[in-house]
């Protein structure tokens, strides 16, 4: 039995022996008539690129990788060739590889790729002062055809240059000299930007940024909403992107007077500029704003009269006391302006600081501080050449630094004897006039009070479209005290006045009014001063103003409500007529028989009928709409309903229509009985 199993074991051993060894024969035999390496598959040849659009500025260098890998097999012959429809000169784009550099439109030939081998080249893009600044496309061509290119086969390459930029700022500042601002007032800081302008300077980005870097007090950066840069609104921290350089940069800063902020005290800002590739300028030296905001004092000014009456070859003194309330005033110019050339006459002084000035000169004053007063004194001494007449002096008080304007009247008359002053009485200021009005009569009486007037005259300054004027006396030798002259002024009415209000094309009584208000200014000399009055000619008008769907009428400037709105019917506007008509002193009458609406208006008269659309206007028929015969009178809740157009042009009314606002505009013009 053990004989057996021996023998049995020893079979089992060779089988495991001998079998293997056949399989290998068998595997290793080569097919008749031909090669191993015939029944090999071809590989697929994969591609990738890094990088497919990249941003470059003249001067700077950038790489893209492009990676073979050959899969499933080998890939042999491989040809590469890099690409451009736009020429490449000076050879600043090259590809490395295998230690040997390419060019554009250069074959790069690989004799084999291993299956699961990778091969890698590099594209090296480095542009100098003569590569053109464009958009580059570069198109990689493979043979044999490639089974992906990831991402696709086209580099785009955007080539600019960045101009020379030169920052510089106007104004010089320190922490011992900065920038002083008051409240409620403004100053600014400029900065001129330089450039050498780079072919494609627009493809990049200017911007700044603003910072703090000290505040006074207790203040939060958040409250800080009074930066202006290139009149814009900025908030601190924000980048800036400066679209047209040529305009520089103006910082504004307007703190406001808040009663529960207080922004005064030392400020600083730090201003940093950066290109579109992050690069900052002047990164070592910032620009530092320093800036005081101040709280300037406001300007009272006292006089002890703003008249003064002085006799020739006598002298009186007037004093001028200015005082700052609230904080100091800096930079204080004064200046004097007058009608009567004053300037020119020496009889006027003036004394400030132990100085005198005449009129002619200008005062400077430095600062006058918190609750302080400064005082200027006139010394008035008319000679006898000086005309007797009323002088007017204005004190002008200006300083751009604590914003402030102010003037200063003063009336000097100088008399030889008790002269009055003039009233114009019972000039209405508006004049109304009909439409068919060519000649027009204003009437009212000058009177001299406490005193007389002497050479007095009537002037008239009025439109140039108005001609013919006159006055029914216009030069007057002498008006006794509290004496009244009466005065007749007469004004022809022109043709193209009246013509241009019957063509107003608008929609309202405001605008009426104000493109037919015309304006005259009597102008009465006496006494060696004038006395003026304005007054204006406006026509009597009526202006109705219905909007489609709105129960509300706008007659001239007041609202009646309507309880029926205008519509559109058939195309045409329709009004509730009665409400109209006795707005416009037409009359409605209503034949309930004939179902008949008749309108009168003066010696117009137009028939309507309900459901037709022929009317009878003085007795003659049209149709109401020759182009569409169903636009007839109506009956709605109650209201008769007439198409407006036909029956305000036909009564004698011009019609608007605002398409903007779909409002019905009704002008009707008074006219003189």
């Amino acid at each position: 039995m053990r004989k057996k199993f021996y023998i049995l074991l020893s079979i089992i051993l060779l089988i495991l022996i001998f079998i293997p060894n056949s399989l290998s024969s068998i595997n290793s035999q080569k097919p008749p008539g031909g090669d191993e390496d015939q029944r090999e598959k071809p590989g697929k040849l994969y591609i990738s690129i890094s990088k497919n659009d990249i941003d470059l500025t003249i001067g700077n260098s950038e790489k893209i990788d492009v990676k073979l890998v050959a899969k499933e097999g080998d890939v042999k012959d491989i040809k590469l060739n890099f690409s451009s429809e736009i020429n490449i000169e000076d050879q600043w784009l090259c590809i490395e590889f295998d230690d040997k550099n390419y060019f554009i439109n250069e074959i790069i030939k690989i004799d084999e790729l291993k299956k699961d081998q990778e091969k890698n080249l590099c594209l090296i893009i480095s542009p100098n002062q003569n590569t053109k600044p464009q958009k580059y496309s570069i198109k990689l061509t493979c043979e044999p055809l490639p089974e992906k290119i990831d991402t696709n086969d086209t580099i785009y390459i955007n080539i600019f240059r960045w101009g020379n930029i030169e920052i510089e700022a106007k104004t010089e500042l320190s922490r011992d000299n900065p920038l002083e601002v008051g409240l409620n007032s403004e100053e600014n800081v400029e900065f001129d930007i330089n450039l050498e302008e780079g072919d494609n300077l627009k493809f990049g980005k200017f911007e700044f940024v603003l910072s703090l870097v000290n505040l006074p007090g207790d203040m939060q950066e958040g409250l800080i909403d009074w930066i202006y840069v290139n009149e814009k609104n900025y908030t601190i921290g924000d980048k800036f992107e400066l679209l047209d350089l040529s305009k520089g940069i103006k910082i504004n800063f307007k703190p406001p007077y808040k009663e529960k902020i207080d922004f005064t005290g030392d400020y600083e800002f730090k201003l940093t500029f950066t290109l579109e590739n992050g690069e900052i300028l002047n990164s070592e030296d910032f620009y530092i704003i320093y800036l005081k905001v101040v709280k300037y004092g406001k300007l009272n000014i006292a006089t002890d009269s703003d008249s003064i009456e002085v006799l020739k070859n006598d002298t009186e003194s007037l004093n001028v006391n200015l005082s700052a309330e609230g904080g100091d005033i800096k930079s204080l110019n004064i200046s004097f302006q007058n009608s009567n050339n004053i300037v020119d006459k020496d009889w006027i002084t003036i004394f400030y600081d132990e100085n005198s000035y005449k009129l002619s000169d200008s005062i400077f004053i430095p600062v006058i501080k918190k609750d302080e007063i400064v005082k200027l004194t006139l010394s008035i001494n008319p000679k006898d050449e000086v005309v007797d007449k009323e002088y007017l002096l204005t004190i002008n008080l200006k300083s751009i630094k604590s914003n402030i304007e102010e003037k200063c009247n003063i009336k000097i008359l100088v008399k030889p004897e008790k002269l009055g002053r003039l009233d114009i009485l019972n000039l209405n200021k508006d004049i109304r006039i009909y439409i068919n009005e060519k000649d027009i009569s204003i009437k009212f009486q000058i009177k001299a009070v406490d005193g007389a007037l002497k050479n007095v005259e009537l002037n008239l300054t009025k439109p140039d479209s108005f001609q013919e004027y006159n006055f029914s006396i216009n030069k007057i030798e002498k008006i006794k005290s509290d004496t009244i002259q009466d005065v007749e002024l007469k004004i022809k009415i022109p043709d193209e006045i009246i013509n241009k209000a019957k063509d107003f094309k608008e929609f309202d009584y405001k605008t009426f009014d104000a493109k037919n208000n015309y304006e005259f200014k009597l102008i009465i000399n006496y006494n060696g001063t004038k006395k003026e009055a304005r007054f204006y000619i406006k026509f009597n008008v009526k202006i109705l103003q219905l909007t489609l769907n709105s129960k509300k009428m706008v007659i001239n400037e007041e609202n009646k409500e309507l309880d029926v709105p205008p519509q559109i019917i058939e195309g045409r506007i329709y009004l509730p007529i009665r409400w109209v008509a006795e707005e416009l002193d037409a009359t409605v009458e209503w034949d309930g028989i004939e179902k008949k609406v008749t309108v009168k208006h003066k010696d117009e008269v137009i028939e309507l009928w309900i459901g037709r659309n022929l009317a009878r206007v003085n007795g003659n028929y049209k149709f109401i709409d020759p182009d569409n015969p169903k636009v007839v009178p109506l009956i709605i809740n109650g209201r008769t309903m007439l198409p407006i157009r036909f029956v305000a042009e036909n009564l004698g009314f011009k019609v608007n229509w605002n398409l903007l606002t779909r409002t019905a505009v009704i002008i009707y013009f008074e006219e003189k009985d």
